[in-house]
């Protein structure tokens, strides 16, 4: 092994060494968490599998798709395209995947200590590896709750019935 090699292992078992020793964490959480576990809005071969159309049209990534249903753009017109990715999108994304590793991995970490979460992800990945809600605070919200578009109140809704009628009653699934 090399000086750099040496350094890089040495940081971390330090690190782990400082994590098995915490009392406590406040954790940051973001997209990469997900992205390592397979649900990469940048894989090709989810847009591939999951929209083909929308693949066919040349968009390689759900980042790309997603800046086709800016609020700015839906009208009448398309406001069933709207829906119909999102509710694909949100089944895909919210729904059908089960724990990640990752999420597993860290709550096994953390779970028997003091933890506090702050998460930009909005896919229920936390919870499913059995974090506790109370403790996580998700301030871009979680794809299984809508809220009135113009704010009219403080209530969301619990939407996964209303998701999967959607795909029940589709004309051409994405």
């Amino acid at each position: 092994m090399n000086k750099s090699t040496d350094d890089y292992w040495n940081s971390i078992h330090r690190i782990a060494e400082l994590l098995q020793s915490a009392d406590c964490f406040l954790l940051g959480i973001g997209a990469g968490m997900s992205a390592s576990g397979g649900l990469n809005y940048t894989d090709q071969a989810l847009v591939q599998k999951w929209y083909p159309h929308y693949f066919e049209q040349g968009k390689m990534s759900i980042f790309e798709i997603l800046t086709n249903f800016w609020p700015n753009t839906i009208n009448e017109k398309n406001a069933a395209l709207f829906w119909g990715f999102w509710a694909n999108h949100i089944n895909h994304i919210r729904y059908e995947p089960t724990a990640l590793k990752p999420y597993f991995d860290l709550y096994s970490t953390v779970k028997d200590r003091e933890y506090f979460i702050c998460t930009t992800n909005v896919d229920g990945q936390l919870e499913k590896a059995g974090f506790e809600k109370s403790r996580i605070y998700a301030p871009q919200g979680d794809y299984a709750f809508f809220q009135c578009a113009r704010p009219c109140s403080q209530e969301v809704y619990n939407n996964k019935e209303m998701i999967m009628s959607m795909l029940e009653n589709m004309v051409s699934p994405f």
